[in-house]
């Protein structure tokens, strides 16, 4: 469950950040357009306190049959039981050719 003022971002110079939920629902939106059979699995969890460390592998297919695979570590803050900041530093990795 995300709070309703989660706020976040993604690692790189180009993710900017944002607040609301609304927001999270247009990325994840945009995200299942280009792979819409996306499969995430959580790998690795690391709790403290309030802060919890993640690492994902995300995969699965493009509109075009080409194989999509992100990994990386996720860090988020939880408040009131639901997620309240999250920080995405997941990249894609380049396919290798035969």
């Amino acid at each position: 469950m995300l709070h309703c003022r989660l706020r976040g971002g993604g690692a790189a110079p180009s993710c900017r950040s944002f607040t609301g939920r609304e927001h999270v629902l247009t990325n994840w939106s945009v995200i299942f357009t280009r792979v819409p059979d996306l499969q995430a699995r959580v790998l690795r969890t690391a709790v403290s306190g309030s802060e919890v460390w993640s690492e994902w592998e995300m995969s699965g297919t493009s509109p075009e049959g080409l194989p999509a695979l992100f990994v990386g570590p996720v860090v988020m803050t939880v408040r009131d039981d639901r997620i309240n900041w999250t920080r995405f530093y997941v990249s894609p990795v380049p396919s290798v050719s035969s």
